[in-house]
C-alpha cells in the first residue's frame, strides 16, 4: 500500500469511529425527548402543572384564545400555599360548566339519556309540557316570573324529562294530575332538538344547587411533531353526591322533594287543579325552620321553597380587564427580580368586625361567621393598581397599615410596577355597570328601635375606597374562579351575592397519561441501528488488524450508506432519521422557575448538537437513496453524496432561522355525559411539535435528491458500470469501490469492505468460506493464496454455450399433473387461511395489546377503577403478605365501573393509619428525620420526655406525665428530642429553633450541656449506624401521638406486572401535607413542641433578656415553673373552660397524650367476650343507672 492508501484507511477508520461515537451521543439527545409519548424532554410534573394552571387562568376567563407559550405574559405566579400542591382546580369550575347556558341541545339530549329517570336535576319546574299548558311554579308569582324571565329555558319544562326516559320501565304516577291525553302526548316519543326549537326554546340553563359536587374532565391534546394528538388532563373532579351539609334545598326543592310531598297528602304537583299544593305550605314543604332571620330574608326577598338561585357568569368587561393586568403584571414581573420578591410577600387574611361570611356551597348563611377576605400576592396587587387608589398612599387601606415593614414592601412593590396601560376607563365604567348589583349583605338589629334589618354593601362603593379594595380582590377571585355569583329571584326582589373564596383542590396527574407513558419504539429504532453499527463496526476493527489493515480506505467513509442498508435494513434507518427530523420539528423550550414564577424561555441547541441532529436526519435521505440505486446505479455514486450534503446544510440553516416555537389553542368543547353532574371537556391543543415542519423538512431531503439526480442524469455525471456479482447488495454496487479497478472479469473487494457488504470471510489452508449475512448461506471455493487480504466474485452467465443442448423436459403424465393441480389448489388454500388466521390473531389480540400490561379492555375507569378501591379495602384490612387470587368471588363489587367515571374511594384516616403502623420502625423514622426541613421539625407531634438518650434531662410538663413516661414511653424513639437533633441539618437551626439557647443559660454554662450539644451538633452517621445506637439505648420504635392541627401526605402505588415478567406502576392515593390550624381540636391535649417554643420567644424572649428561659424541667429557669399552662391555654383561646369531669376522669387537658389503637377489636379475645355479654336491645333501650336524671349533652371530648 501506498502512503496515500494508509493515510486513507486511517482516515476512514477514524470516520467510522466517529460515525459510531457520534451515534452513542445522539442517543444521548434522543432518549430524553421519547421518555414520553409527548416527545417533550425533560417533561414532568412540574411541566404538567405549569401548563394546568396556565390553561385554567385562560379558560376561566375565556373559553377560547390564543396563547403564545414563550410571551413573558405567559407566566404562572404560585404562592407558597400551594406550590407543593398538584394543578389547583377550583371547584366552581365544573359547577360553571354544568350550569351555563347551553344552546346545544342535541348534547343535552345525550345527557339526558344517560339516565334512565333524572329527577334530581338542579332545576325548578315551571310547566309541565312544552306548549306551556300545565303551570308547575311553587307559588304564583314564581309563575308569573316563569313567563317573563324563564319561558326560553327547556331546563324548566318537565316534559324535557319525560319525553326521554325508556317508558316501558316506569308507569305514569298520578300525582302529576295532567290529563289522560296530556299523559299520552308527553309519553309518546323521545325528544329532539329540533322539537324543542319547535317550541320556542333557545337554551338550557339549569339552577345553582348545592345537592351534588359536579363532576368535571379537561383535557388538552399535544400535538407532537409526527401529527399525534397527546391526551394530557389538567382538570379531574370527580361527581360527588351532597348527602350532608347541602342547605340549597329550603331555597327550592327539587321534584323528588316535592312528589313524596303531594303524594302523602294528595295534592297534585300541577297548578290551577283542584288538588294544587297552597302556597303557604311551599315554607313548610322547604324544610326551613322559622326564625327571626328567616323572616327578615322571606320579607326582603321572597318566601324559601319558591326562590330560583341562578348562576351568573363572569362578565366579559371583568375579564378583559383581569386578562390584561395579569399579562402585562406578570410581563414585569418576569424582567423584575426585585419587584418580584416584593409582590411574593403580599398577601393576607383579615377579619372585619360586623358581616358575616357569605354565600358558600356548603353552609346556610345562618351561622355567624366572620367575614374574612383571603388575599393573595397577585389579588392585592390587582386592587391597589386597578381600583383609584393606585397612588401610594393606599396603603392606609390595608388592615396592616401600622406595620411599618408591611407598609414598606407595599410602597416597595408599587414603585416598582409600570403603571398598566392596557385597561382603559371606558373599559372599567363597563365592568361598574356590569357588577352593579353584585354584593354582600348581613343581618342587624338597629341600635335604637331594636328593629331587624337586612343591609346589602355593593363590592364596588365610590363613597368607600376602604371597602371598594376588598371589592376588586373579591372581583379577582371571581373570574379566577375561586368564588361565584349568584342571583337570588325571590317573588318580593332579587339580590346578587358573592360566594366565600373556595379553597382550590389539588389534581394530581396519573402514571397512565401520556406524559407518563415512554415512547419504546421510537428508542428502539434508533438504539438498534446505533447497536448494529457499533458491532459491524468492531468486526471490521477484527478483520483489519487480521489484514493489517490493508484495506481501501474511501469505502470506509460509506460506513453508514452501506452498513445501514444491508445490516440494519431501509426501515430501520428511515424510523431513525424521522427521529432525528421529529426532534428539528419540536420546540427547544425549558421551564424556569424564579421565586414562586414559572416561565417558558427558548432554548437553542448548541452549535455541535445541532450538526449532530442534523447529520443523523440524513438518513431519510440514505433510504431513499438506496431505494434510487437500483435504477439509477452508476449515477448514484456522485448524486448521493452531494444531494446529503446540501441537505444536511438547508435543515441546519433553516433550523437556525425559523426555530421552532410552541403555542397553544384553547377552544373549549364539551360533552355531557350526565345532565347535571357530569361533563367533560376537550379545551384545546398545545403545539409543542409541528407535523407541517417535519413534512418540510422531510421534504428538503427529498427536493434535493430529485434536483441532484435530476442534474446527473442530465449532465451525465456517473462512473463507468462495472460487471454485477450476485453476492452484492444494490448499496455496495452504487456506492463502493472495487479493490482491483483494472479486473474486468470478477468483482474484487477487501476483506473489510466485505463486512460492510454483509460478506463474513473466512480462509482455510485449501479453501475461502463466505457467510452471506443477507441469505443466510455459505459459499466455498479453493483457496486462491495470491489474494489473502481480498475476495473476488465471479459474475453470473446468463447465456452459457450449452444453453442451447439442455433437453427438452418430458411431457407430465395425466396422474402427475392431478397431483400437481391438487397439491397447486392445496397450497393456495394454505396460503389463503396462513393470512385469513393472521388478520384474526391481529384483531383478537388488539383488545390484549391495547396497553403495557397486556391485559384485555382494561381501561381507567374500569380495570383500574376496581384494583384501585380493591387495594384500598385490602390494605386497610389485610396489609402484610396477603396473596389471593382475583377472580374469588368474595371480592365482587356492586360499583359500575362500566361508566365513564369512576370514584376511587379511600377512607380520610389511611394516611394516619400508614404513620402510626406501617412507617414507625426505626429506620423509616431515621431516614424521614434526615430528609425533613429543620424548620418543620418542631411541628412533630411528640410531647418530649427527656432531652437525651440517657434520660438525664427531663422535659414532660407536668409530674404525672413524666411518670408516665418512665412507665410506658422509654422504648419510643419519639419522645427524646435527641433523636430530631442527631439527625437535623445545623445549616439553619439558629434561624428557626434559636437552638440551643431554648435549653438554658444553666445548662449550656454546665460541662456536660456544652459538650453534649457539641456532640450532638457534629454526629454524621448513616441510617444503619443510627439503628444501632438507638437499640443500644432500647428503642425499638418511633411513634408520635395523635393531633388533627395537620394531614398527613401520603404517596402510594401499586405494580401490575405482565406475562414478559415487565412492572408498571399505578397511582394508589397521592396527598400532600398541609396545615389546618383553623380545624384543630387536639391542640388543647398538647400543643405541639413548636407552641413551648413560641411561648419562649413571645413571652419570655423580651421581657426578661439576662435570663434565658429553659426547656428542661430541672433548670431553675423551667418556662412553665411559674405559668399555670390551664390558665396559658384559656387566655390564648386553645381551650374554652372544660367541665371538670373531664379532669377527674383523665387529667388536666394540656398533659393528655392520645395514641391511636392499631388492633382490631376482632383480635381482642377479652373484648369479644365482653361485647359478646351486652344484652341485645329489642324494644327496650337499656340505660346505666349512673345516667339516669343526669343532664347529657352530645360533642366530642375535643
Amino acid at each position: 500500500m501506498t502512503w496515500f492508501e494508509c493515510m486513507e484507511a486511517v482516515c476512514g477508520f477514524l470516520y467510522v469511529a466517529a460515525s459510531i461515537a457520534s451515534g452513542v451521543v445522539y442517543l444521548q439527545v434522543l432518549y430524553p425527548s421519547f421518555a414520553n409519548e409527548l416527545t417533550w424532554p425533560y417533561f414532568n410534573t412540574s411541566t404538567h402543572l405549569f401548563i394546568g394552571d396556565l390553561c385554567n387562568f385562560h379558560l376561566a376567563l375565556d373559553s377560547r384564545s390564543e396563547v403564545l407559550l414563550l410571551a413573558s405574559s405567559s407566566a404562572v405566579l404560585r404562592s407558597p400555599s400551594v406550590e407543593s400542591m398538584g394543578i389547583a382546580m377550583n371547584p366552581v369550575y365544573p359547577r360553571m360548566l354544568v350550569l351555563q347556558v347551553s344552546t346545544d341541545f342535541e348534547d343535552v339530549i345525550q345527557g339526558l339519556h344517560a339516565n334512565e329517570l333524572n329527577l334530581g336535576l338542579p332545576t325548578q319546574y315551571c310547566w309541565v309540557d312544552f306548549d306551556k299548558t300545565f303551570e308547575m311554579a311553587h307559588t304564583a308569582a314564581r309563575q308569573a316570573r316563569c313567563a317573563s324571565m324563564y319561558h326560553a329555558n327547556a331546563a324548566v319544562h318537565f316534559e324535557a324529562v319525560l319525553r326521554n326516559i325508556p317508558w316501558a320501565k316506569w308507569r305514569l304516577p298520578n300525582w302529576i294530575g295532567v290529563a289522560q291525553g296530556g299523559a299520552k302526548r308527553i309519553c309518546g316519543r323521545a325528544i329532539g332538538s329540533s322539537v324543542v326549537a319547535s317550541k320556542g326554546d333557545g337554551a338550557v340553563d339549569a339552577a345553582m344547587a348545592q345537592r351534588v359536587v359536579p363532576g368535571g374532565k379537561e383535557i388538552i391534546e399535544v400535538v407532537d411533531a409526527y401529527g399525534f394528538f397527546n391526551k394530557l388532563i389538567v382538570k379531574s373532579l370527580s361527581y360527588l353526591p351532597q348527602a350532608t351539609g347541602s342547605k340549597s334545598t329550603v331555597l327550592n326543592s327539587v321534584i323528588t322533594s316535592d312528589m313524596p310531598f303531594a303524594r302523602l297528602r294528595n295534592y297534585s304537583l300541577v297548578r290551577g287543579t283542584s288538588r294544587q299544593i297552597p302556597d303557604e305550605l311551599i315554607l313548610f314543604n322547604s324544610g326551613m325552620v322559622p326564625t327571626l332571620v328567616s323572616q327578615l330574608w322571606e320579607t326582603n326577598i321572597g318566601p324559601y321553597g319558591a326562590i330560583d338561585a341562578v348562576w351568573v357568569p363572569v362578565p366579559p368587561s371583568l375579564a378583559d380587564i383581569v386578562h390584561s393586568f395579569q399579562g402585562d403584571v406578570l410581563s414585569q414581573l418576569t424582567r423584575n427580580a426585585t419587584v418580584l420578591a416584593a409582590v411574593q410577600e403580599l398577601g393576607y387574611e383579615w377579619a372585619l368586625p360586623t358581616p358575616r361570611r357569605r354565600l358558600s356551597k356548603k353552609r346556610s348563611g345562618l351561622t355567624s361567621l366572620q367575614l374574612s377576605v383571603e388575599m393573595d400576592a397577585v389579588s392585592v396587587l390587582f386592587a391597589l393598581l386597578v381600583s383609584s387608589q393606585a397612588q401610594l398612599n393606599s396603603v392606609k387601606s390595608l388592615p396592616r397599615q401600622h406595620d411599618p415593614i408591611f407598609v414598606s414592601k407595599v410602597r416597595q412593590t408599587l414603585t416598582g410596577m409600570v403603571p398598566v396601560q392596557s385597561m382603559s376607563t371606558p373599559l372599567l365604567m363597563e365592568l361598574l355597570v356590569d357588577i352593579r348589583d353584585v354584593s354582600v349583605f348581613q343581618f342587624a338589629f338597629h341600635d335604637t328601635s331594636e328593629l331587624p334589618l337586612f343591609l346589602t354593601q355593593p363590592l364596588l362603593d365610590p363613597n368607600d375606597h376602604a371597602w371598594s379594595l376588598y371589592g376588586w380582590v373579591m372581583l379577582y377571585d371571581w373570574a379566577m374562579q375561586r368564588r361565584e355569583v349568584v342571583r337570588f329571584d325571590g317573588d318580593v326582589d332579587s339580590i346578587t351575592l358573592v360566594s366565600k373564596r373556595y379553597d382550590p383542590q389539588p389534581f394530581v396527574p396519573s402514571s397512565l397519561d401520556a406524559s407518563q407513558r415512554p415512547d419504546n419504539f421510537s428508542k428502539f429504532f434508533a438504539t438498534y441501528v446505533t447497536v448494529v453499527l457499533s458491532c459491524v463496526g468492531a468486526v471490521m476493527v477484527v478483520y483489519g488488524c487480521i489484514t493489517q489493515f490493508r484495506v481501501m480506505g474511501r469505502n470506509l467513509f460509506r460506513f453508514n450508506r452501506v452498513v445501514g442498508s444491508v445490516w440494519a435494513g431501509k426501515i430501520f434507518q428511515y424510523e431513525r432519521g424521522i427521529t432525528a427530523v421529529a426532534l428539528l420539528s419540536s420546540s427547544t423550550i425549558e421551564l424556569r422557575k424564579t421565586m414562586g414564577l414559572s416561565y417558558f424561555v427558548l432554548t437553542r441547541r448548541s452549535t455541535l448538537e445541532l450538526l449532530l441532529v442534523a447529520s443523523e436526519a440524513t438518513w431519510v435521505a440514505y433510504t431513499v437513496q438506496d431505494v434510487l440505486a437500483a435504477i439509477f446505479t452508476e449515477h448514484s455514486y456522485y448524486a448521493a453524496p452531494v444531494s446529503t450534503a446540501f441537505a444536511w446544510a438547508t435543515m441546519i440553516v433553516f433550523e437556525t432561522l425559523v426555530p421552532s416555537a410552541p403555542y397553544l389553542h384553547l377552544e373549549r368543547t364539551c360533552k355531557t355525559l350526565v345532565v347535571g353532574t357530569q361533563v367533560e371537556c376537550r379545551s384545546g391543543q398545545l403545539h409543542f411539535g409541528h407535523p407541517v415542519r417535519l413534512n418540510v423538512l422531510v421534504g428538503f431531503q427529498v427536493g434535493w435528491i430529485v434536483l441532484v439526480y435530476a442534474l446527473a442524469i442530465l449532465f451525465h455525471q456517473k462512473r463507468e458500470p462495472s460487471r454485477v456479482t450476485l453476492w452484492m447488495s444494490v448499496a455496495s454496487h452504487a456506492f463502493l469501490d472495487r479493490t482491483l479497478a483494472s479486473d474486468h472479469h470478477s468483482f474484487c473487494f477487501d476483506r473489510v469492505t466485505c463486512i460492510m457488504s454483509g460478506l463474513i470471510t473466512v480462509h482455510t489452508a485449501y479453501y475461502q468460506y463466505v457467510f452471506d449475512v443477507k441469505s443466510w448461506s455459505i459459499y466455498r471455493e479453493p483457496h486462491r493464496r495470491r489474494r489473502c487480504h481480498s475476495v473476488s466474485f465471479q459474475p453470473p452467465e446468463f447465456n452459457g454455450p450449452h444453453a442451447a443442448q439442455i433437453p427438452a423436459r418430458e411431457r407430465a403424465t395425466r396422474s402427475f399433473h392431478s397431483f400437481d393441480r391438487f397439491m397447486a389448489v392445496a397450497g393456495l388454500a394454505y396460503m389463503v387461511i396462513s393470512v385469513a388466521a393472521s388478520v384474526v390473531y391481529l384483531s383478537t389480540s388488539a383488545a390484549d395489546t391495547t396497553n403495557d400490561f397486556w391485559w384485555s379492555h382494561f381501561n381507567a375507569s374500569g380495570g383500574y377503577g376496581y384494583l384501585a378501591n380493591w387495594y384500598s379495602t385490602q390494605l386497610m384490612l389485610n396489609p402484610i403478605e396477603f396473596n389471593t387470587s382475583l377472580d374469588n368471588p368474595m371480592y365482587a363489587d356492586s360499583t359500575p365501573y362500566n361508566t365513564t367515571s369512576t370514584v376511587i374511594s379511600s377512607s380520610a384516616l389511611y394516611a394516619n393509619i400508614v404513620q402510626f403502623e406501617a412507617v414507625n420502625s426505626l429506620a423509616i423514622a431515621i431516614q424521614g428525620l434526615k430528609n425533613m426541613d429543620i424548620c418543620d421539625v418542631a411541628q412533630i407531634m411528640t410531647p418530649y420526655c427527656w432531652l437525651d438518650f440517657h434520660q438525664q434531662f427531663a422535659m414532660a410538663n407536668s409530674v404525672k406525665r413524666q411518670t408516665r413516661c418512665e412507665l410506658e414511653y422509654t422504648s419510643n424513639g419519639a419522645v427524646y428530642l435527641e433523636s430530631a437533633l442527631r439527625n437535623v441539618g445545623w445549616q439553619g437551626e439558629a434561624l428557626c429553633w434559636d437552638f440551643p439557647p431554648i435549653l438554658g443559660d444553666d445548662f449550656m454554662a454546665s460541662a456536660h450541656g456544652a459538650e453534649w450539644v457539641q456532640r450532638i451538633q457534629t454526629t454524621s452517621t448513616t441510617v444503619e449506624d443510627e439503628v444501632r445506637y438507638w437499640h443500644a439505648f432500647g428503642l425499638t420504635h418511633y411513634t408520635t401521638q395523635f393531633q388533627n392541627y395537620k394531614t398527613m401526605g401520603l404517596v402510594e402505588s401499586f405494580r401490575i406486572r405482565n406475562a414478559l415478567g415487565f412492572e408498571y406502576s399505578l397511582p394508589l392515593k397521592y396527598g400532600n401535607a398541609s396545615m389546618q390550624f383553623g380545624a384543630q381540636t387536639s391542640m388543647k391535649l398538647y400543643w405541639s413542641f413548636a407552641m413551648d417554643l413560641s411561648v419562649v420567644f413571645n413571652m419570655y424572649g423580651f421581657t426578661t433578656p439576662t435570663l434565658s428561659p429553659s426547656l428542661l424541667a430541672s433548670s431553675p429557669h423551667y418556662v412553665y415553673a411559674n405559668v399555670s399552662l390551664h390558665e396559658m391555654f384559656v387566655q390564648l383561646g386553645v381551650l374554652h373552660a372544660p367541665l371538670g369531669a373531664v379532669y377527674t376522669t383523665l387529667t388536666k387537658f394540656y398533659s393528655i397524650a392520645s395514641n391511636t389503637i392499631s388492633a382490631l377489636m376482632t383480635t381482642n379475645a377479652d373484648a369479644q367476650l365482653a361485647y359478646n355479654d351486652l344484652a341485645l336491645p329489642t324494644q327496650w333501650v337499656p340505660c346505666p343507672l349512673d345516667w339516669i336524671g343526669v343532664k347529657r349533652y352530645s360533642g366530642s371530648i375535643l
